[in-house]
């Protein structure tokens, strides 16, 4: 009985335990499902509740800027340039003969003085070609002498003939007058007539031979001239051959050394003169007539600490093939000076009536300006560049505006979005 019970009572525990998941799956789905009911009430509720979103209204920009007053005066336009230090007095000395080159007097960065021998050279073959010269020249010299005693001669037999030949006509003329008396013989009268002609024609030949003398005269002349002319190239080239210093100066390059051959027209020695040491720079065609004339245009070079003041020397009248300006050249004070060196300089101009003088965050594509209407308004203004202003207070830009008149408001600020119209805020003003 007791096992029955207890049988029955196992049965009764496991069926029910066989049922509990089943309720306990059903519980856990019925929670979620109230969550999800729950979160999604709640979601609905925030989302219904969010007050509709208000339309925002397009504002107008305003800039922030400083503003300057515009001031028209005089002033003196400043143009950067750029130069480069060349000798006016630059020489090349070639050699004007094919030479040996003794020896070289001075070398690169030597001075020398005016009239100094720099290069001795081997010149026995151009001496002794100008002897020959010299020879053939006193040669035609002696001929001209002996031509001059010559014809002092032929001139006084000249004269002696011509004396022969009167007395030959005399006498025939004599005898012809004692033939018509028959008092000489016909031998006598044809021996007078063969005297006659043969004094005719010694008269002839020696009155041609002195008529030719001018022409020989002249001939050798002429000979004489050339032989000279030739002495003296041959007395040049030695001349030239000694190498002296045509100026007072110092030595930049020496291409020959002692003991080379150098042929006739080749570099020998360069040389400059440091006092015409001088800047040279290309200005720009659009400032080049203002240097024309008379005026106070100077360049301003810093340089070592210190400002020098270069005057405008000369100006080139024609530009070059693609320079786009005219060449200057300024001369530049006693000093030690590298040749071909470059500095940056400015270019002082002669002063411009009418410029404006505005910071450069005022200027808007190298020559547009706004100015500032009493509606706080940009309005735009177009100029002309002059320059750079340079004072005590710095560097400015120089412009000529024919739009804008004494006291008128001008943006002093770069903006890259400044349009005509546009509204700004004036903060402050430049300096």
């Amino acid at each position: 009985g007791e096992s029955g019970i207890m049988n029955g009572s196992m049965q009764s525990d496991s069926l029910h335990n066989a049922g509990k998941p089943w309720k306990t799956r059903l519980i856990s789905l019925a929670l979620a499902a109230g969550f999800l009911l729950f979160f999604t009430i709640v979601a609905f509720a925030i989302v219904g509740g969010k007050p509709p979103p208000q339309k925002s209204e397009a504002r107008e920009p305003v800039f922030s800027i400083v503003a300057a007053a515009a001031k028209i005066a005089a002033a003196r336009p400043s143009v950067l340039l750029s130069g480069e230090t060349e000798a006016r007095d630059y020489a090349v000395l070639t050699a004007p003969v094919e030479a040996e080159v003794l020896s070289v007097s001075v070398r690169e960065g030597e001075t020398f003085a005016r009239n100094s021998r720099l290069i001795i050279l081997d010149l026995r073959e151009q001496r002794l070609e100008a002897d020959s010269r010299r020879a053939a020249a006193e040669g035609v010299r002696l001929q001209i002498a002996a031509l001059e005693k010559n014809l002092a001669a032929d001139e006084k037999r000249l004269a002696e003939t011509r004396n022969l030949f009167t007395l030959a006509m005399r006498d025939y003329d004599r005898n012809i007058t004692l033939q018509a008396k028959n008092l000489v013989t016909r031998a006598k009268i044809e021996e007078s007539e063969r005297t006659v002609s043969q004094r005719r024609q010694e008269l002839i030949a020696l009155q041609n031979q002195v008529d030719n003398y001018p022409l020989q005269t002249r001939q050798l002349e002429q000979q004489l001239a050339a032989a000279e002319v030739a002495l003296k190239q041959a007395e040049l080239l030695i001349e030239r051959g000694e190498m002296r210093a045509p100026f007072a100066g110092r030595v930049a390059k020496v291409p020959a050394s002692a003991g080379s051959r150098m042929a006739r027209g080749a570099p020998l020695m360069e040389i400059f003169n440091p006092a015409s040491v001088r800047l040279r720079a290309l200005v720009p065609s659009r400032y080049a007539h203002l240097l024309f004339g008379e005026n106070d245009s100077r360049a301003i070079l810093h340089i070592g600490g210190e400002e020098k003041q270069l005057p405008l020397s000369n100006l080139s009248p024609q530009t070059g093939d693609g320079k786009g300006g005219v060449e200057a050249f300024f001369d530049l004070p006693d000093g030690d000076w590298v040749l071909g060196a470059t500095f940056e300089f400015q270019l002082q101009l002669p002063p411009a009536e009418g410029a404006l003088e505005l910071p450069f965050d005022a200027v808007y594509a190298e020559s547009r300006v706004y100015t500032i209407d009493s509606e706080d308004r940009a309005r735009g203004a177009e100029c002309v560049r002059l320059g750079i202003s340079r004072g005590t207070d710095g560097a400015r830009a120089l412009l000529r505006c024919p739009e804008v008149a004494e006291g008128d408001r001008i943006i002093a600020t770069q903006l890259p979005g400044i349009s005509e119209g546009a509204k700004v805020r004036v903060l402050g003003t430049a300096q």
